[in-house]
């Protein structure tokens, strides 16, 4: 029995996911401060199928909003918004992180610490869906911080403008 136990535990703490050709890694969902109405979560997906594919969305239990997000240089200025459509090329390896695309928990209903794991799910043009179950990291564990560059990325961003 203990044998099995410790099986399934190291089966379930691998930080792989697999979906038919989709392969998802370095999950991980940003923790919570107190009072922190919104995170996001990071990953990389690889589409590992002969035909491109597009994630149209998300969803979670923990927010009021889920979306997939990502920034642009709006007149100087960085700015976050939806994106409606991820086109995810056949054989293409797309890195979700900071500053870039992430899944963006908007509302959220519970205050999540470093260590617990948290659960959401992508939906796929096809009407398919890939359930997740990532851990939760201090915000900064899951990113490499470059002083010079980080903070100017993160100059003008806000969700004043997000749609509620």
């Amino acid at each position: 029995m203990k044998i099995k136990l410790s099986i399934l535990a190291l089966i379930l703490s691998i930080n792989t996911l697999f979906a038919a050709d989709i392969m998802i890694d370095n999950v991980y969902v940003r923790a919570t401060p107190p009072g922190t109405p919104n995170t996001a979560a990071f990953m990389s997906i690889m589409n590992k199928d002969s035909k491109d594919i597009q994630i149209v969305g998300a969803k979670s239990n923990l927010a009021k909003m889920v979306q997939i997000h990502s920034h642009t240089k709006v007149n100087g200025m960085m700015k976050m918004g939806e994106v409606k459509i991820v086109n995810l090329k056949a054989q293409e390896k797309l890195t979700f992180k900071p500053g870039g695309y992430h899944v963006m928990f908007m509302g959220m209903k519970k205050r999540l610490k470093s260590g617990e794991m948290a659960d959401f799910t992508l939906i796929f043009s096809d009407g398919s869906e890939l359930k997740i179950h990532a851990p939760v990291k201090k915000a900064m564990a899951g990113m490499k911080h470059d002083k010079s560059t980080m903070h100017k990325k993160m100059t003008g961003m806000n969700h004043s403008d997000m749609k509620k």
